[in-house]
């Protein structure tokens, strides 16, 4: 098992590459499903009940964030626009620059949630110069106890690949942690080793 784990560790830095096409093919996914899925609710009067009293294709322009937050005024949309594009820019720095060094719950995570926070940038810039109502959200489902918020596919991108990242980061900094207790451990043993020696000799050189 360790070993399968340590080639699929080499198989993600060998082909980095398929990585950045991945996160380009669920950003086109995104953006693609809004349009079309949109174009088909506009036909049907914006909402189309696909499972009974629990999935629904509902057809909303968010102007905000997770609840239409910031979305009232301009002002607020533009620093939407400015945090997704920090956001996103943080994201592919940190995942080209330290590629090597994560492991792959981390980089799991940043295959979905950069084109995750690039999807909902794209709808949030054309909400910005008025060509789009607000970003584009469909799904819908009503678990009996509660009716969720309406989402999108870069939202659940967005918010698996944050949860995936912070597992792997928990587990990464837990593994750090055991290394460097280790390596002070044997550091304080040699250290004694050390001491012990050198006390011995000390003693030889008495008698």
């Amino acid at each position: 098992m360790k070993n399968k784990l340590v080639n699929l560790h080499k198989f993600c830095i060998k082909y980095q590459i398929y990585f950045y096409l991945g996160m380009a093919l669920l950003l086109v996914a995104d953006l693609v499903s809004k349009k079309v899925i949109e174009s088909f609710l506009l036909e049907r009067g914006g909402r189309v009940e696909v499972i009974k009293n629990f999935f629904t294709l509902s057809l909303v322009y968010n102007p905000g964030a997770f609840s239409g937050m910031l979305g009232g005024s301009l002002f607020g949309q533009i620093i939407l626009v400015l945090l997704s594009l920090v956001c996103g820019v943080l994201m592919i720095y940190y995942f080209a620059k330290f590629y090597s060094k994560i492991n792959n719950f981390e980089r799991f995570g940043l295959l979905l949630a950069i084109p995750g926070t690039l999807g909902n940038l794209v709808d949030r810039v054309l909400m910005v110069f008025n060509i789009q109502e607000g970003v584009i959200d469909f799904l819908e489902f009503n678990l009996g106890f509660m009716v969720w918020n309406t989402f999108n596919l870069a939202d659940s991108l967005l918010v698996v690949g944050i949860i995936a990242f912070a597992i792997g980061y928990l587990i990464r900094d837990h593994k750090d942690s055991k290394k460097k207790e280790k390596e002070r451990e044997e550091f304080y043993s040699q250290k004694q080793n050390e001491d012990s020696s050198s006390e011995n000799k000390d003693e030889k050189t008495d008698s």
